[in-house]
């Protein structure tokens, strides 16, 4: 948000409850946490830390919407802003889409598919690269101790 707003939709809001969840995770060693995330209009994944500094405890994964506000863009000012801003985001996209999650014991992987067009007939479905905006097939999953780790993906079937 503009001139350092914090958005009560958003963890900026509740810093002491996200700091005990982070710091919960990381006591009780929660093996391979996911946090799942959406309704803020782009495709995110990224590396949670308890610390700035510290590692990762936590791999977060967010949906964008499929039909709000129209087609959406890949990257926007403020996407290229986060990005420089954060290294921990491994993937931004602002196009509307969905993700198709694959999940066990031991890992979740994460396809984010992005929609070229929503606002008129006829399209082509997208898996997203992740930190890039070429066109490739890729998923991003979740790394022991949290984290995330970008995979290359055989071209789905049709």
């Amino acid at each position: 948000l503009r001139d350092g707003a914090i958005s009560m939709d958003k963890w900026d809001a509740y810093p002491a409850a996200r700091q005990r969840l982070l710091d919960a995770m990381a006591e009780r060693r929660t093996p391979n946490p996911v946090v799942l995330s959406g309704d803020v209009h782009v495709a995110l994944a990224a590396a949670i830390r308890r610390t700035p500094d510290g590692p990762a405890v936590a791999t977060e994964f967010t949906a964008t919407s499929i039909t709000s506000e129209g087609d959406g863009a890949e990257m926007t000012r403020g996407g290229e802003e986060i990005l420089r801003r954060n290294a921990d985001i491994a993937l931004y996209h602002a196009r509307r889409g969905y993700c198709v999650a694959e999940a066990d014991q031991r890992r979740m992987a994460m396809e984010f598919v992005s929609l070229p067009f929503v606002t008129r007939t006829g399209r082509s479905d997208r898996i997203l690269p992740v930190r890039s905006s070429h066109a490739s097939r890729s998923v991003v999953s979740t790394v022991p101790g949290g984290g995330i780790c970008p995979q290359r993906r055989r071209r789905r079937r049709e």
